[in-house]
């Protein structure tokens, strides 16, 4: 038992014991039968080379299924994987209709598809899951390096489009927002899209990724179920503390609740691919963070309700990454709906520059709280845990807690 902790690294720390009723109000998304919790997954991004590379082909999509199912992930509740802009070939079909790049799904998308569909998974009438990537304009932002390659957008297609990917038993869609047209409303696009989706009558999770000037609008939850929050997440430790900071400064959390979650962008645990890797069997990492700040990313990430999707390659668990990603206490506060979303708490005054000791927390039941202490600064700090400043718990200077 104890009344204050300090600590000089990251934790998640939780807290029990006092039992009385609380009410609180808990904003719900968009319920179109999908995403009731943040969704948890892997993306193509990162892994093969670095960042932004993103060349993805069938077998490697084959390696990452049967990787997640024998790594510890699938038990820890990762189903989602995910195409970036990667897959799409650089051109529409005759008659307008999306498809694959044939060199990298020589059997097409819809087989891809059944095919992670019907992979056996450990619990019997469960699936892994299949996202791909789309944009709200007229084409894709990045082309999945290929030169002289711009793979269309949705613009001018979404009643075919949908159609098309409902079709293929696609799982979850990402809405990019790269080469919208300057005439078009980004909240008139947005709408068009979610509602030709569930028009389909195909229940498919939403992800809305920049279509939008930041911070997210309030409609975002009438339309999605998950919506990004920031600029790109990159494999850099300026970047997460940008992330960090932004997530306290814009409020975000507070559209959060079931059925709607704020995106953070990808998990970059591990560490992003090597240059020169790609089709290399070693799947090889180069860290840009150390273990500690990819600690400190998961935390802020698992406490604020933000979608779990990784895009380092699983193939290659480091220990680092095995620590990290399969730690269901830590999971456990992120996968839930029937408290508030987590967020920054208070700032400790420590001896770093203004705001860098920062407590975050969030409520798990009448009787416990999830903590992180979290400091973002490069030089080592204590920092305290002050009971009375723990929102909804009505604990004091004397009370006692057990400690995880």
């Amino acid at each position: 038992e104890t009344q204050k902790n300090e600590s000089t690294s990251v934790k998640v720390i939780m807290f029990a014991l006092l039992t009385f009723i609380i009410c609180i109000n808990i904003i719900s998304g968009y319920n179109n039968g999908v995403g009731r919790l943040p969704y948890m997954g892997w993306n193509t991004w990162c892994t093969d080379d670095t960042c932004g590379y993103d060349v993805c082909n069938s077998d490697e999509i084959k390696e990452i299924a049967d990787a997640m199912l024998s790594n510890g992930m699938y038990d820890a509740g990762y189903r989602y994987i995910n195409m970036d802009d990667c897959w799409l070939a650089c051109n529409r079909t005759a008659n307008g209709t999306l498809y694959a790049e044939p060199t990298r799904f020589p059997e097409g998308m819809p087989a891809m598809i059944k095919y992670i569909h019907d992979l056996k998974t450990p619990i019997a009438g469960d699936t892994l899951k299949y996202g791909l990537y789309t944009d709200i304009g007229t084409h894709t932002c990045s082309g999945g390096h290929r030169n002289g390659c711009s793979p269309p957008g949705l613009y001018g297609h979404y009643t075919q489009d949908a159609q098309t990917l409902s079709s293929w038993n696609v799982d979850l869609i990402k809405f990019d927002g790269c080469s919208k047209p300057s005439n078009e409303s980004s909240q008139s696009l947005n709408t068009q899209w979610s509602q030709a989706l569930n028009k389909t009558g195909v229940h498919i999770l939403l992800e809305l990724d920049g279509t939008y000037s930041l911070p997210a609008p309030d409609y975002v939850r009438d339309l999605a179920q998950a919506w990004k929050i920031n600029p790109d997440h990159h494999d850099e430790w300026s970047s997460t503390k940008s992330l960090i900071s932004d997530v306290i400064k814009q409020n975000v959390t507070k559209l959060d609740g079931p059925y709607g979650w704020g995106y953070f962008d990808f998990l970059m645990t591990g560490g992003q691919g090597c240059p020169g890797n790609y089709n290399n069997d070693q799947h090889l990492h180069c860290p840009g963070q150390t273990d500690v700040e990819y600690m400190t990313e998961f935390a802020v990430f698992a406490i604020a309700s933000s979608p779990l999707l990784v895009a380092t390659d699983i193939r290659n668990m480091t220990d680092i990454m095995k620590k990290i990603l399969l730690n269901t206490e830590i999971i456990a506060v992120n996968q839930r709906d029937d408290t508030p979303a987590g967020n920054l708490i208070y700032y400790w005054d420590c001896s770093g520059p203004k705001d860098t000791c920062q407590v975050w927390g969030r409520m798990l039941n009448s009787s416990a709280m999830a903590v992180s202490a979290i400091n973002v600064d490069d030089n080592q700090h204590g920092i305290t845990i002050q009971f009375d400043k723990l929102p909804y718990m009505g604990w004091n200077s004397n009370t006692k807690v057990n400690v995880r």
